[in-house]
């Protein structure tokens, strides 16, 4: 289960790398904040892989995974909102 697990977690972490270089480049190349919040929603869900293993090889407690994965989702969707308010605001400049 564990070994099973782990070949899971790592194709996700890899299947999301590209996505997050895509999204980073953008960015990086436009001062986008859009896509720098979607960088961050990205790296939770590599991070949430990542626990994962912790948690089921019992490496680290649930408690602890379970906080900072919270704080991250937190911090993740209040970026993403003002991010999101700031290109609102942006648009409704320009008409």
């Amino acid at each position: 289960m564990i070994a099973s697990y782990i070949v899971l977690a790592v194709l996700a972490v890899v299947g999301w790398s590209p996505v997050l270089i895509r999204f980073y480049r953008n960015w990086v190349s436009r001062r986008n904040p859009i896509s720098l919040s979607i960088c961050a929603a990205v790296l939770l869900l590599m991070w949430l892989a990542i626990a994962g293993i912790w948690v089921i090889s019992g490496d680290i407690g649930k408690e602890i995974v379970t906080f900072v994965s919270t704080c991250i989702s937190i911090t993740v969707a209040v970026y993403a909102n003002f991010t999101f308010y700031l290109a609102k605001k942006k648009i409704e400049e320009r008409d």
